[in-house]
């Protein structure tokens, strides 16, 4: 500690080299977890695709429960494919 119970530059210089190496750690997780989840979404859209003939829809949302917005797009788009299902079955589609 420095006079008077401050920070020394020292200390205040190894605080910033590690904020700046946290930011560098933080934006390259970031990356990792862009790749990852377009990874798991395209997996996803292969399988669902994978069978052909137009009957199955997949609709890929990036998504936390605690976002009530897009949980209600989500459930919309449920809905949708349930709907789609019906009329297929019926011929009305």
């Amino acid at each position: 500690m420095g006079c008077l119970g401050g920070k020394t530059d020292e200390e205040r210089l190894d605080e910033k080299v590690k904020r700046e190496a946290n930011k560098k750690i933080e934006k390259q997780l970031q990356k990792e977890r862009q790749t990852y989840k377009f990874f798991i979404r395209d997996e996803f859209l292969r399988i669902s695709t994978a069978s052909g003939e137009g009957k199955h829809y997949c609709y890929p949302h990036f998504t936390c429960a605690v976002d009530t917005e897009n949980i209600r797009r989500v459930f919309q788009d449920c809905r949708d494919i349930i709907q789609r299902m019906h009329l297929r079955q019926y011929e009305l589609l």
